[in-house]
């Protein structure tokens, strides 16, 4: 696997070439971070000398129960850390992901615009917001745009079939009091409680979107995108700012 040492490495010359980035371990990471993550990360591979450099952007605000990003990134294609063009082909294809998308993403509004179709986005299917309702709904409400929000959080609530989910928590739970090791018990309790979780985080955005509670709603967004900046460890580097709802009539 690619080791920090080595990212530090790689990085340097690409650091001192663009000043808006900065190295935690293995995340090159686009400043301001405010409340749209944009990074070139490092993951590894099985192959110590094959990195998988990807770009990728999310919403630090997005509900605690999805996963902050909708897309699954992009990889840049550097090959292998062995080819004498290497350096040159990691620093041309961090240049280009920056300067094509990811500063373009400095701010809600703008990550708004980029995602409201697919295609738009290095022209990757699946890349459109509604492809997300949560995030979609999180990001409208940030936005102050609170009909378009309550549109989609209401479609999600109906489709849920919360009956059915507590149903499998109460099935899961009882197989596990039976068979401690059951791991479709386990199953059972994780899936269901996850979408449980998900559908209590759309409705406190419903709720709110539709008693016009900006307050309230700018208080939960910042509460999950702090918790989900000291998920990520990266606090030293956020930049707390008001939403654009709080800046609406």
């Amino acid at each position: 696997m690619t080791t920090v040492a080595e990212v530090k490495r790689w990085t340097r010359p690409i650091l001192a070439e663009h000043p808006d980035l900065v190295l935690e371990k293995r995340d090159l990471y686009l400043k301001p971070l405010r409340h749209i993550y944009r990074a070139i990360e490092f993951l590894g591979s099985s192959q110590r000398t094959f990195p998988t450099p990807t770009a990728r952007f999310g919403v630090l605000f997005a509900p605690p129960s999805v996963q902050m990003s909708h897309s699954m990134g992009l990889d840049l294609p550097v090959g292998y850390s062995t080819d004498p063009h290497f350096q040159a082909l990691l620093e041309s294809e961090t240049r280009k992901a920056l300067d094509g998308t990811l500063r373009r993403l400095d701010t809600i509004e703008a990550f708004y615009e980029l995602t409201r179709e697919d295609n738009l986005i290095w022209r990757v299917l699946c890349t459109g917001l509604s492809w997300s309702p949560m995030l979609q709904a999180a990001v409208l409400v940030a936005l102050g745009k609170f009909p378009e929000a309550r549109q989609v959080t209401t479609a999600y609530i109906e489709q849920a079939n919360e009956p059915a989910l507590r149903a499998a928590l109460a099935s899961g739970q009882a197989l596990l009091a039976k068979r401690s090791r059951s791991s479709d018990a386990k199953y059972r309790i994780s899936d269901a409680t996850t979408f449980l979780k998900r559908l209590s985080d759309v409705r406190l955005l419903d709720a709110g979107a539709q008693a016009n509670d900006r307050s309230g709603l700018a208080a939960l967004l910042r509460i999950w995108e702090q918790e989900r900046v000291r998920r990520l460890g990266i606090e030293h580097l956020w930049e707390p700012t008001p939403f654009p709802l709080e800046r609406s009539p």
